[in-house]
């Protein structure tokens, strides 16, 4: 039987066989159904939206008809009638309308809230009158009927308005200032954009008005500050600008409402500014306009009268915090400008601080909070603190913002003051006395330990957005910390207020023994890598991320931070192995020499010309150097390293050594000068010849002699650096102040102090002492401005340089004498050196990395240079001496180190040069010398003098068995100053 069987009827056909097409039939049935439902659904939906619409647009023009016709039959007797139908006819220039409600207005008594509705109508449609009269006839109604009845409308949209016609007519301008006191929010939110003619036209016609209104937006600020603070940092720039402009219009009023108004507004710009031309991030360029605003804010005057007024009002301390923060975050950023507006408030700071004393107030208000004491733990128990919400809570509490702003202002107004005051000074009036200051010391010491090794512990998640800023303000101070710490540990080496074990860290949970572990994490840093900040904070290099425990992080960030608290010894054993690893990764066994000839005669340039232009790792190869004496002949000699010694002291003597007979040898150029006690810096002349050329562009100081000035800079650097490179000790000595130069990373540049002055010249030192002193009679009969004039050494050329930007038209008096006196310091040991100084340390920093130099302060670098001013230890020589053909029970040997001992530090020194072509004892001891010092016994024949292999620090000494003969001899021969030609 044929079970696929079809049969057909009159209206369908039926397939009782293919089941699968059936399915299918009846999905597309179904669906087309459901869409069918659907359209049909739309269709209702739309009909019945059309059916509203028409409904509402037929309402709105019978409404519109019957606002028309009720308006054209108005009898000016109903105010209701008058609310309902103006919307309409608000358009036209009828004024008969308005004239009949200003009638009504001043006959009938409304109710309020008639009154306020048809005050509503008016401020909506007044934005659509027809012409200038209409808005102001308007206009002139509504303040009738506010000055009649007690209106409650919101006026800003009226103020909005009249803002943007305010030029059309007197009225408007004076109803925005009329009603200042109902829509501040309206006028404010308008001056948060620039509004220069406004400001003009609103100071010329009614400044007291204005004025005034200014002051009820403050109360508004004050009172709605989160709406305040929701304004971008542009919009609240603007408006401080507008502000400004318009109070300094006269003498800035100082009440407590506008201390607390500025200190919201100029607090929550949180942007940097930009005053210079070259971008600077995430910046507010400031315009020269809106920068003679700024400036006003800085400006003594100003500063000086909130002083005054707090210290009239008794305001409490924190509204005083607030202000002067808020004025220093405003120019925390680097940049020349944010730099002097930041010094001009410090030192009105400072001053003000002998008769208000309220550096110790702050250090009261710091030390009485719970937080004080807890940091003193938070160095010894990083991770149970870190851990412990008990203690999240106290460090990200709120209620706490205050007590980290006072703590970055006194540490702001101690680094300023450190900078210009002498350190008899430092414990005067107003200042922490010597017990709160080192309580004070011992604190930042804590804090920043903690903070340095809580930076992979501290790092809180889920922050709400106030314990975010305080996070903020945690690291922000961290860095400002770090920079005054050192420079309070700079100052106590000077000092001596504690000892030495207050500033090293003894605990061996953190010991430096095995510094090696460190070597290959500080490799990984590249060249151009500094530790440094980032966006405010530290940044964690390289070698900290890929450590293989906390200790060793541990010990490379202070290392890298706080390297202070770190023995000399270990650092300076540390900066040996990464030379050492820098070494083996440069050159081998079959590494090529650089040759060269260099003439006695002439060292210096002959070896400028010989290796000025070579690179950094170039350099650091060994050398092949061959002397030619004064008879125009070769040296004996095979460079074995010791001639390179040799190369490198002869070029220290020539270039650095500052004499007349130098500066002849060299052409008349001298490089270096020296200070009062005879340590070096770089010649200011090159830059006071720039400025002398600046100032008469025909004085003759040609673009070849500059380029050869600063290429030899570089080439004394790369020199200096490869004497450290290869551990030869020089007797040079550098001044503190350029030395500073050597050890500052970008992110952590140390002021120049006035007391480094006294290194620089005593005498300049102690007459500027003297000025501080003076009476403000006395300064003013001085005559000085904010200049300084130089004499070229080389000419009778003077040259005048301004200390400030406009410093001839800035006078010299009680008020700034602090700041003139740390100009004249940074002039002279900072600016007429940067240039030179920069070259210079660019040769350095090609051979020794300055994060390497960056462990050492500028004492302990002198010390690595010269090896320090310590005697030669005989005994330590002896330990370390490789002998041959001797024994040390041989006569001759035991005679030499007995008169080794006789002899004083300056014939010792003599000795070590004529064996080792360098008179300074390794800084580590003589087992750094490599080769090791050695004695050879060189025959029986006693006529011979005793000679030298310097290359191999290797004494030939004859066997005399007679200490009379042998001393001699001895002397002879370490006093002849020859070279290689003695053997």
């Amino acid at each position: 039987m044929n079970t696929n069987f079809t049969g057909s009827t009159r209206k369908r056909q039926v397939n009782l066989g293919n089941r699968s097409l059936f399915a299918k039939n009846k999905q597309s049935f179904l669906q087309t159904t459901q869409l069918e439902r659907q359209r049909r659904e739309r269709a209702r939906i739309e009909a019945r939206a059309a059916t509203t619409i028409q409904s509402y647009a037929r309402t709105y023009l019978d409404l519109q008809h019957a606002r028309r016709k009720l308006g054209t039959n108005w009898d000016g007797t109903s105010v209701a009638e008058f609310n309902f139908f103006w919307p309409e006819l608000a358009g036209t220039r009828d004024h008969t309308y308005l004239d009949r409600l200003e009638h009504i207005v001043q006959t009938q008594q409304l109710s309020p809230s008639t009154a306020c509705k048809t005050v509503r109508t008016l401020i909506e449609t007044i934005p659509r009158s027809p012409d200038t009269e209409f808005a102001k006839k308007s206009l002139q109604v509504v303040l009738s009927l506010a000055q009649k009845y007690p209106v409650s409308v919101d006026w800003n949209p009226l103020v909005k308005y009249l803002l943007t016609v305010y030029t059309e007519d007197p009225l408007f301008l004076a109803t925005v200032f009329e009603l200042s006191s109902y829509a501040s929010e309206g006028i404010l939110r308008f001056l948060t954009a620039p509004q220069p003619e406004f400001v003009g036209f609103a100071l010329s016609h009614n400044y007291a008005l204005l004025r005034k209104s200014i002051e009820l937006q403050f109360e508004w600020i004050c009172a709605h500050r989160p709406l305040f603070e929701n304004l971008t940092d542009t919009e609240k720039f603007d408006y401080l600008v507008n502000v400004v402009t318009i109070l300094s219009h006269s003498a800035i009023a100082i009440t407590k409402l506008s201390i607390e108004a500025f200190s919201i507004i100029i607090g929550g710009i949180s942007a940097k500014l930009q005053f210079e031309d070259e971008p600077s991030g995430h910046a507010i360029f400031v315009s020269p306009e809106a920068r003679k605003q700024i400036e006003k804010l800085y400006a003594s005057d100003f500063t000086k009268s909130v002083i005054r007024q707090c210290e009239v009002l008794q305001v409490e301390t924190d509204l005083f915090v607030s202000f002067f923060f808020a004025l220093l975050h405003l120019v925390s950023t680097k940049g020349n400008v944010n730099q002097l507006l930041k010094n001009e408030l410090l030192v009105n700071l400072i001053v003000a601080s002998s008769s208000m004393d309220f550096m110790n107030q702050f250090f009261r208000n710091l030390s009485n909070e719970h937080l004080f004491p807890q940091v003193f733990v938070l160095a010894e128990e990083r991770a149970h603190f870190a851990n412990d919400s008990e203690f999240r809570q106290t460090l990200l509490d709120p209620q706490k913002e205050n007590w980290w702003k006072t703590l970055f202002l006194l540490e702001e107004l101690y680094s300023y003051l450190l900078c210009v005051s002498n350190d008899a000074d430092l414990f005067n009036q107003g200042r922490l006395d010597e017990e709160n200051y080192l309580y004070f010391v011992k604190f930042l010491r804590s804090f920043s330990l903690f903070y340095v090794l809580g930076r992979r512990i501290v790092q809180y998640e889920d922050l709400s957005v106030s314990e975010a800023r305080i996070l903020a303000f945690f690291k922000n101070i961290g860095v400002t910390t770090l920079k005054l710490l050192k420079q309070i540990y700079l100052r106590d080496l000077r000092m001596n207020l504690t000892d030495e074990d207050f500033w090293l860290l003894r605990d061996p949970e953190f010991s430096m023994r095995n510094v090696s572990k460190l070597v290959p994490l500080l490799e990984m840093d590249d060249d151009d890598e500094e530790a440094g900040e980032e966006d405010g904070e530290l940044s964690l290099p390289t070698g900290v991320l890929q450590a293989s425990n906390t200790q060793l992080q541990d010990n490379l960030l202070i290392l890298i931070y706080l390297p202070f608290m770190i023995p000399f010894d270990t650092r300076a054993e540390l900066f040996r192995q990464l030379i050492e690893k820098d070494k083996s990764q440069i050159t081998g066994i079959f590494s090529p020499k650089i040759q060269g000839v260099v003439s006695r005669e002439n060292v210096l340039f002959d070896a400028f010309e010989q290796f000025g232009e070579l690179r950094g790792q170039q350099f650091k190869l060994p050398l092949s150097v061959e002397f030619i004496n004064q008879f125009g002949e070769k040296e004996a000699g095979i460079d074995g390293g010791g001639l390179t010694k040799e190369l490198l002291t002869s070029i220290v003597d020539s270039a650095f050594y500052v004499s007349n007979s130098n500066a002849d040898k060299n052409g008349g150029m001298r490089f270096f000068n020296a200070t009062s006690n005879f340590q070096l810096y770089p010649n200011p002349d090159y830059f006071l010849k720039l400025k002398l050329q600046q100032q008469n562009p025909s004085y003759d100081f040609s673009s070849e002699e500059k380029t050869f000035h600063l290429q030899m800079l570089r080439f004394l650097g790369m020199v200096i650096g490869k004497c450290l490179y290869e551990n030869v000790l020089t007797d040079i000595q550098f001044a503190p102040f350029f030395l500073s130069r050597w050890t500052n990373t970008p992110s952590f540049q140390q002021r120049i102090s006035f007391d480094d002055l006294k290194i620089y010249d005593s005498e300049l030192h102690e007459n500027l002492s003297k000025l501080l002193k003076l009476t403000e009679h006395e300064i003013d009969d001085l005559d000085l401005n904010f200049t300084i004039s130089e004499k070229l050494q080389d000419s009778s050329e003077v040259v005048t340089i301004d200390l400030l930007p406009g410093g001839r038209k800035m006078k010299v008096n009680q008020q700034n004498k602090l700041q003139y006196v740390y100009c004249v310091a940074k002039f002279k040991m900072d600016q007429s050196i940067a240039i030179q100084s920069k070259y210079f340390i660019e040769g350095l920093s090609q051979i020794i990395k300055p994060k390497w130099l960056s462990f050492f302060n500028a004492y302990e670098l002198a010390k690595l240079i010269s090896g320090g001013e310590k005697e030669i230890d005989i005994e330590d020589l002896r330990r370390n001496t490789a002998l041959g053909g001797y024994t040390m029970h041989d006569q001759t040997i035991v005679y030499l180190f007995e008169l080794l001992e006789e002899f004083d530090n300056d014939l010792r020194s003599k000795f070590l040069k004529f064996v080792t072509s360098s008179s300074r004892e390794p800084l580590l001891g003589f087992k750094e010398l490599n080769p090791k010092f050695g004695i050879r016994n060189s025959g029986t024949d006693t006529s011979r003098l005793p000679t030298a292999s310097t290359c191999v620090n290797l004494l030939k000494l004859p066997d005399y068995r007679n200490k009379k003969l042998l001393k001699e001899k001895l002397l002879y021969s370490i006093n002849s100053h020859a070279g290689f030609d003695l053997s």
